[in-house]
C-alpha cells in the first residue's frame, strides 16, 4: 500500500474593529482580537491563525504578506520584525513579557526568519519563544510563538539543594556514566509551563506554570542531560537527553502476525549495539540513517525529533522489519507503510532506499502539510513521497542504479512499482485528462494510481522534456538539489484539503520565492519551466473522471456593492459559533484526520449507519440587513453513502427564520451555485427522503453559494444537516470557511487623504480625509511615529513634539458609512520630522 495515516493540528481565525485600538486597561483576549484584526485590516490577501487547544494563538500567517506603513525594504530584518511584534504582538499574549533577540536565518523560500527568546517576570520560559517570518520586502509572512502567559510564585527550593537532586536522579538512570565522571553545571531559574509546550490545563497540577531549576548534568561529548526541579518542592519534571543525533531503533516481527504497534522494546538493534544477522533489519537501521542525513542536507531537519517515537523520554527513529499484519493473511507482507507514528516494512521492502525514503517521507508530510489521505490530496501526499524517495535514490547510487532509470522500488523482490518518467507503464495517468485517471472510493479514491500525475510533473520539472505539444528545459542536475528544496517547499505550504490546482499554484509560487533568493540557484526561467510542467500535466484541469464544477465565489453580482462578511467561521473561536449535533466535531479530532482549506481546522460530520439527523447550527440568530442582497458560502468535502446514482444519505442545508415561524426549512428551493442536487431515497428510512441534499463524492473540496436575500431584514440560523438511514457508513462531510455576507454600498476614495504642515518639533499637521463617492461618512485618525502609535493623537491634527523628533511620522485615516457597516482605511506617511 505503501500508505499513510495523518496527524491533527489546531487552526481558526479572529477579526477586530478596523480601527485596532487597543489600551492597556483592555482585557488581554479582547486586546488579542483587535490586534488580530488590526493585522487582517494590514493583510493583503486575508490572515490564517492556528491555536491551542486553550484557544490561544500560536502561528499566524498572512497570505500575500502584510503592507504596514511603518515598515520598508530599507529597515534590517531585526528591526522590521521588532516593528511588527509592537503592532500586533498583543495577538500573541506577549502582553509583560520581555523578548530577547536571537539568530536571524534566511529560509528555503526566501524569507527571513527573526527569531526571539521570552522573558517573564525576569526568567527565561523554557520554550517560550517567537519566530518572525519575513518577505523580502520586510513586510510580514507569518508569526509562529509558544509562549508563557503564566505567573508564577517565588522560589523556595535552594538551588544548591537543587543541583544535588539533579544529581542523585540522573545518576538513578540506566546507562548514566560513573559518578565521578558526572558533572551537575550551576543550576538556573526558569519558568517552566507546559502550555508552552502545547499542553492543555487541566486540574492535574503537573500541568500548571511554575518555577524550576534548570540543571545541565554531563560526562563527556555523549553524555548531556537537562534536568527540571521544582523551585517549591524539589521534584524533578523533566529530566531530557540533550544529544542530538540519529537516534535509530529496528524491530524484527520475524513474520509473525501482530497488530502495528509501536516500536520501543525488544530491539533488533540499536545505535549503541552491534550489527544484526537478519539484513532487513541492517537495512532498515541504515536507509534511515540515509534518510535522516537528506532531509538535513535541503532543510536543516532533524529526523528523529520530527517523526520520532517517545521511547523511555527520548525519541527513537523507529521501523518495523518483516511485519506481517494481525490476521495472517498477507504473510509475509509484500509492502511498506507509515502507520502516523513510525515505518513498516514488510519481507524485503526495508532493502530499497526509494521504498524508505517514500514512508518517511509521509511522516514529514505528516507534520507539514498532513494532506488528507483520499482523493487528488491523498495522491499527492503518494505523489510527494514517491518524489522525494526517488530524488534519495539518485542522491544515493547504489550498485546497480542507473543515473537514467527513474523507477520506483527497483531494488524491492517483487521488482519496480511505479515509474515518475512513465507512469502509464504501471497504469498511472500522466494528466488530469488521462483515461487512467480513476478518481472513484476504491483506495481512498485511487491515490496510487492518480498520484501519476505529480509523478510526471516533477520528472518534468527536475529532467525537462517534450510532452503534450510543449517542451521543458529541466532545472537540476545529477544531485537533484533545486527539485528537493523546491519540493520540500511545496510540503511545508500545502495544507491538509489541497488539490491538484493548489499544488499547481504551490509549485509555482514556491519557485518564484526561491527565485527572489540569492545562492539559491533559480532563476525566473527555471519558474518558466515549472510552470509549463504544470500546464502540460493539466493540473487545474478536472478530471472527466472525477468531475467538479467551477467553485461558486464569495462575490456580490455586478452593482449590488461591495462584499460585507455578517459571520466568518474561521473568526475568533469557530468551536464557540455553533451548536454541534453528536455526528459532528472540529477536525482534526479522533473521529477524522485534518482535511481542510484554509488553516489546518474544519468542521466533520460522521456518516453513521444509523437512521438519523444530526446538524451544525449556528449558536446565535444572525440578523440580516434590510434591502440588501444576503448569500451563505462554504466550501465542502465529502463521500456520503450512495450506490450507482442512489443517494441514501445526504447533507442538507436548513435555514431557521426567526422573524417567522423559527422552523429550520431545507433551503434547497433558494438560487444556488453548485447547490443540492441529489434527491434523497428513504428506502432504508432516512429522514429527510425526497428532499434534495448534497450527496455521493464531491471528487474534493467544492465551493458553494446560497442567495438568502429573500430572508433580507429577518433573523436566521442556518444549520448544515447530516441525514442518514440504516445501511452502511461512508467517510462523511467536511465543511470549512463557512461565511454569510452582504452586498452594501461601496465606499470608495475620490481623493485619497492628506497630510498639511511642517515636520518640525513644535508644529502642527492637519490630516484631511479626502473625498468619498457616498457621502454621510465619519472619520477616524490615528497617529504613529514609526510603528508606535501615538496615544494622545486620535484627531485630525498633531501638535509634534520634542522625543518625535527624527521619527517617521503616519496617519491612518479611516472612513465609515453610518448604519451601513462599510469602512476604508488608508494610509499616509510624512516623512521624518526635524528640530
Amino acid at each position: 500500500m505503501l500508505g499513510a495515516v495523518l496527524a491533527l493540528s489546531v487552526t481558526g481565525l479572529a477579526q477586530a474593529p478596523a480601527d485596532g485600538r487597543v489600551s492597556a486597561a483592555t482585557p488581554a483576549t479582547d486586546r488579542a482580537e483587535r490586534a488580530l484584526g488590526l493585522l487582517e485590516a494590514d493583510a493583503r490577501d486575508g490572515v490564517d491563525v492556528s491555536r491551542s487547544a486553550s484557544g490561544a494563538a500560536r502561528v499566524v500567517a498572512v497570505r500575500g504578506g502584510t503592507a504596514d506603513p511603518a515598515v520598508t525594504p530599507a529597515m534590517t530584518s531585526l528591526t522590521a520584525a521588532r516593528t511588527h511584534l509592537q503592532r500586533y504582538g498583543a495577538a500573541l499574549g506577549l502582553a509583560g513579557s520581555r523578548l530577547v533577540a536571537g539568530r536571524t536565518t534566511r529560509s528555503v523560500t526566501g524569507d527571513d526568519v527573526v527569531r526571539f527568546a521570552q522573558r517573564r517576570q525576569g526568567l527565561r520560559v523554557i520554550g517560550g519563544a517567537v519566530a518572525v517570518d519575513l518577505r523580502p520586502d520586510r513586510q510580514l509572512g507569518s508569526v509562529t510563538a509558544s509562549v508563557s502567559r503564566a505567573t508564577i510564585a517565588p522560589a523556595s527550593y535552594p538551588r544548591r539543594r537543587a543541583e544535588r537532586t539533579a544529581r542523585a536522579a540522573a545518576l538513578k538512570r540506566p546507562g548514566h556514566p560513573a559518578a565521578a565522571h558526572l558533572v551537575v553545571h550551576r543550576a538556573t531559574r526558569r519558568l517552566y509551563d507546559p502550555a508552552v509546550l502545547g499542553v492543555a490545563r487541566t486540574g492535574d497540577p503537573r500541568t500548571h506554570a511554575r518555577g524550576v531549576w534548570r540543571v545541565v548534568a554531563s560526562a563527556g561529548s555523549g553524555y548531556r542531560r537537562l534536568l527540571l526541579v521544582d523551585d517549591r518542592s524539589g521534584a524533578v519534571l523533566q529530566d531530557v537527553d540533550l544529544v542530538e543525533q540519529i537516534d535509530r531503533v529496528v524491530c524484527d516481527d520475524d513474520h509473525t502476525p501482530h497488530v502495528d504497534s509501536p516500536c520501543d522494546h525488544d530491539f533488533a538493534r540499536t545505535e549503541t549495539g552491534p550489527a544484526s544477522p537478519v539484513a532487513d533489519v541492517n537495512d532498515a537501521f541504515d536507509l534511515a540513517g540515509v534518510v535522516s542525513r537528506f532531509y538535513h542536507q535541503i532543510g536543516g531537519f532533524d529526523l528523529t525529533h520530527l517523526i520520532g517515537i517517545d521511547v523511555g523520554g527520548r525519541k527513537e527513529l523507529a521501523s518495523t522489519v518483516r511485519f506481517c499484519d494481525g490476521s495472517g493473511q498477507d504473510c509475509p507482507m509484500h509492502n511498506a507503510f507509515w502507520n502516523g507514528v513510525q515505518m513498516f516494512y514488510g519481507d524485503g521492502f526495508a532493502s530499497a532506499d526509494d521504498v524508505v525514503g517514500h514512508e518517511m517521507t509521509h511522516g514529514v508530510i505528516q507534520h507539514n502539510a498532513n494532506l488528507l489521505y483520499w482523493g487528488q490530496s491523498g495522491a499527492i501526499n503518494e505523489s510527494l513521497a514517491d518524489v522525494m524517495g526517488e530524488i534519495l535514490d539518485h542522491r544515493h547510487a547504489g550498485p546497480g542504479d542507473s543515473p537514467t532509470s527513474w523507477t520506483l522500488g527497483e531494488d524491492l523482490p517483487i521488482g519496480a512499482i511505479r515509474d515518475v518518467r512513465n507512469p502509464a507503464r504501471f497504469h498511472q495517468p500522466d494528466t488530469m485528462t488521462s483515461r487512467l485517471y480513476a478518481g472513484g472510493i476504491d483506495d481512498n479514491g485511487a491515490v496510487h494510481t492518480d498520484s501519476g500525475v505529480g509523478n510526471k510533473a516533477f520528472y518534468l520539472i527536475s529532467q525537462g522534456g517534450t510532452f503534450r505539444g510543449r517542451t521543458i528545459r529541466g532545472i537540476d542536475g545529477a544531485d537533484l538539489g533545486k527539485t528537493a528544496t523546491l519540493y520540500l517547499a511545496v510540503i511545508q505550504h500545502l495544507v491538509s484539503g489541497s488539490d491538484y490546482a493548489d499544488l499547481a499554484a504551490v509549485l509555482e509560487q514556491s519557485c518564484a520565492d526561491l527565485a527572489e533568493r540569492r545562492g539559491t540557484g533559480f532563476s525566473r526561467a527555471d519558474c518558466t519551466s515549472v510552470h509549463r510542467a504544470t500546464v502540460a500535466t493539466g493540473m487545474r484541469t478536472t478530471p472527466p473522471a472525477a468531475r467538479q464544477p467551477a467553485d461558486a465565489k464569495p462575490v456580490c453580482p455586478p452593482g449590488a456593492g461591495r462584499v460585507r462578511t455578517l459571520f466568518d467561521s474561521e473568526k475568533g473561536r469557530p468551536s464557540s459559533k455553533f451548536t454541534a449535533g453528536p455526528t459532528w466535531s472540529r477536525a482534526p479530532s479522533g473521529a477524522a484526520p485534518a482535511n481542510a482549506t484554509s488553516g489546518h481546522r474544519s468542521w466533520f460530520s460522521l456518516d453513521p449507519e444509523d437512521i438519523g439527523t444530526s446538524s451544525l447550527a449556528l449558536r446565535r440568530p444572525l440578523p440580516l440587513p434590510a434591502h440588501q442582497r444576503v448569500f451563505l458560502f462554504f466550501r465542502q468535502w465529502r463521500v456520503l453513502d450512495f450506490i450507482g446514482h442512489f443517494v441514501n444519505d445526504a447533507g442538507t442545508v436548513r435555514v431557521a427564520d426567526l422573524s417567522r415561524d423559527g422552523r429550520p426549512h431545507n433551503a434547497a428551493h433558494l438560487p444556488w451555485v453548485n447547490g443540492p442536487h441529489g434527491r434523497i431515497e428513504d428506502r432504508f428510512g432516512n429522514p429527510a427522503g425526497g428532499q434534495l441534499g448534497f450527496g455521493r463524492d464531491s471528487h474534493g473540496y467544492l465551493a458553494s453559494r446560497a442567495d438568502l436575500s429573500s430572508y433580507a431584514g429577518h433573523a436566521v440560523q442556518p444549520r448544515f444537516t447530516m441525514d442518514t438511514d440504516n445501511s452502511i457508513a461512508f467517510p462523511g462531510w467536511y465543511l470549512d470557511d463557512i461565511r454569510v455576507y452582504t452586498c452594501g454600498p461601496a465606499l470608495e476614495p475620490v481623493t485619497s487623504p492628506t497630510v498639511t504642515g511642517h515636520l518640525r518639533v513644535g508644529k502642527r499637521l492637519t490630516a484631511s480625509p479626502g473625498r468619498w463617492t457616498r457621502p454621510g461618512a465619519s472619520y477616524h485618525y490615528q497617529w504613529y511615529a514609526g510603528a508606535h502609535r501615538l496615544a494622545h493623537a486620535s484627531g485630525r491634527h498633531l501638535r509634534l513634539r520634542g522625543h518625535e523628533a527624527g521619527r517617521r511620522i503616519t496617519v491612518r485615516v479611516t472612513a465609515r458609512l453610518r448604519h451601513q457597516g462599510s469602512s476604508t482605511t488608508f494610509s499616509v506617511a510624512t516623512g521624518r520630522v526635524q528640530r
